[in-house]
């Protein structure tokens, strides 16, 4: 009799263990001892509970996984230019509320880059659009690979960039305009060759709204197409 109570009673204590583990634990023989046979039955269930729940749980997180990945991907095809891989007018325009609105909590500086390929219609005419795509994707790399880790570069629209600098005054943005255009009048590009950029750079102003300065880095940027191309300019004249 003892024997038969420590056999089983030994069992429950290894279907113990396994559900301490991973697996689903066997079913129990019966021994003919009604208490025991019941126990390891309600020993059997748990465990196939257990692993059901486990097995639900998983999967739940699967799915949560999923949805996450689904809405990353979505958020990042929002502010993303389908074309060169770089951030789009959305995001240019969020990013440059925010250092609006930082720079009136503030009072520190930061500025703006309206870039332009000069004669891009020329390109576009003389080799064809895909040779102008695979331009503009070329620059915005170079783009991408020469600003600081803190600016923020994205596609303007059609052959136009913006470059949105945070603490820098109109100094700094004179400077960094003008490191980037000599690295991309440096480059040779493929099929053209050499390309050259115009530059129009605008610090932020107490009072400036989004439209206040993109308005200043524009003219400055048609002052600089207007002088020759493939230059940096300012804007001479504060536009309110």
């Amino acid at each position: 009799m003892a024997r038969r109570i420590a056999t089983p009673i030994e069992r429950l204590t290894e279907l113990t263990s396994t559900l301490l583990g991973t697996r689903r634990p066997p079913a129990l023989e019966e021994v003919g001892i009604a208490e025991i046979d019941h126990l390891g039955k309600n020993f059997h269930e748990m465990g196939a509970q257990l692993d059901e729940r486990t097995r639900e749980l998983i999967e739940s997180r699967i799915r949560e996984q999923h949805k996450e990945s689904q809405a990353e991907q979505l958020e990042w095809l929002a502010i993303t230019d389908r074309l060169t891989g770089i951030y789009n007018r959305l995001k240019l325009d969020t990013v440059l509320q925010a250092e609006i609105d930082r720079g009136r909590r503030s009072e520190r500086h930061f500025g703006i880059m309206l870039l332009d390929i000069d004669h891009f219609k020329l390109i576009n005419d003389s080799y064809g659009h895909q040779t102008g795509d695979d331009i503009l994707k070329h620059l915005a790399q170079l783009l991408k690979a020469g600003i600081r880790g803190t600016d923020t570069v994205g596609r303007w629209g059609g052959e136009e960039f913006m470059v949105i600098c945070p603490e820098t005054d109109e100094q700094g943005l004179l400077n960094l305009a003008e490191k980037l255009r000599l690295a991309i009048d440096s480059q040779t590009f493929p099929v053209i060759g050499k390309l050259t950029v115009s530059f129009g750079v605008s610090a932020n102003q107490p009072d400036d709204g989004i439209s206040d300065i993109i308005a200043r880095a524009d003219k400055a940027l048609y002052t600089a197409k207007h002088l020759g191309r493939n230059r940096v300019e300012k804007c001479p004249t504060l536009l309110h």
